[in-house]
């Protein structure tokens, strides 16, 4: 694992290798949840989702402009994609209901399938309309925060908020990295230093 941090404008770059934990797949963290606008995942989105006239494909189902706006889709097989601080109304991800809950195919990779064979488009409001945009309290695990954490301000500021912000769970796997190399606590650390760059180097 590599890290480049600035700290007291420096900037030290350093390979780490730490225990790691397997992530858990979208599945695993939005359905204990419950469904949207149930207790403890209340703070929904209204964001009607529809599709877009001219789909964008890529190689990835979950990839491309398959709706409009910028909200895509998220795959509850996988892991979270970087969840966008322009996030709130319609350029918040979307997620199928049906695919999450019921285990059913997904209709984002057999809309995809039908385009790829030269299907036409369906139109504007033909989206199923189990498909939905992604809570504000999901949006808050994916990024690791706490469940009970406390944002402010309206629903638009606080999608913002936890897109502008780097995954807690992550933030502190890299600081506690940055501490335990500036504490020596790996004793095949080679320190070397030119001009303002410093560079820890681990075996």
């Amino acid at each position: 694992m590599h890290f480049y941090v600035r700290l007291y404008g420096l900037f030290i770059g350093f390979k780490y290798i730490i225990p790691y934990k397997v992530a858990p797949t979208l599945r695993e963290v939005l359905i204990p949840l419950g469904l949207p606008g149930s207790e403890g995942n209340e703070h929904i989105c209204n964001a009607k989702v529809t599709l877009a006239a001219k789909p964008v494909l890529r190689k990835s189902p979950y990839a491309g402009m398959l709706f409009n706006e910028q909200g895509r889709p998220l795959n509850p097989d996988g892991w979270a994609s970087t969840l966008p601080a322009s996030m709130g109304g319609n350029r918040t991800p979307i997620i199928d209901n049906h695919h999450l809950y019921h285990g059913e195919y997904s209709w984002v990779e057999e809309y995809r399938q039908h385009l790829m064979k030269g299907g036409k488009s369906q139109a504007m409001h033909d989206a199923p309309a189990y498909l939905r945009r992604l809570t504000i309290n999901e949006a808050t695990l994916l990024q690791s925060f706490p469940s009970d954490y406390e944002f402010l301000g309206p629903n638009s500021k606080i999608y913002s908020q936890i897109g502008n912000a780097i995954p807690c769970g992550l933030a502190n796997v890299v600081a506690k990295c940055v501490k335990d190399s500036l504490k020596g606590a790996n004793k095949n650390c080679d320190i070397a230093e030119e001009g303002e760059n410093l560079e820890l180097a681990f075996a």
